[in-house]
């Protein structure tokens, strides 16, 4: 069985999307996403920051989204630093859960955000990790 050539020029492109260290921001400032390659191979780590409501949850869809298309075998999400998300955030973050090879959300968790987990029940089917660091060891 013959395996699939790969010339250099794809595998050094495939390289620098793994490796390349990116900033997803709203136009308003309000919110902010920022993806970079984790200390383990494949896992992808992104670490969100500010308010996610409906005008600004799209920073973290694309960041998602390309996590998804660069075919990242974990994706860490780390939630410790998000001061608001409201039912498009928590949406999105269920939606990521059944699309995403493996999607782990990290602490530790604000309480505002341990409270809207809990209220909604999502609790139970969303990966958690206590930190960064164990969601990355997984």
């Amino acid at each position: 069985m013959s395996t699939p050539h790969t010339s250099p020029e794809n595998a050094d492109r495939r390289l620098v999307t793994l490796t390349d260290r990116r900033t997803y921001t709203e136009p308003s400032g309000r919110a902010r996403v920022i993806r970079s390659p984790g200390v383990v191979p494949g896992v992808c780590v992104l670490r969100a920051s500010g308010e996610f409501d409906i005008d600004t949850v799209s920073c973290l869809r694309q960041a998602l989204a390309e996590s998804r298309a660069a075919g990242d075998a974990r994706t860490v999400l780390d939630l410790s630093r998000v001061g608001f998300g409201d039912s498009t955030f928590l949406h999105l973050l269920v939606a990521a859960h059944y699309q995403q090879e493996r999607l782990v959300l990290a602490g530790p968790l604000p309480h505002h955000l341990r409270r809207l987990f809990l209220l909604t029940g999502v609790e139970k089917v969303l990966d958690f990790a206590a930190d960064l660091g164990t969601a990355c060891r997984r």
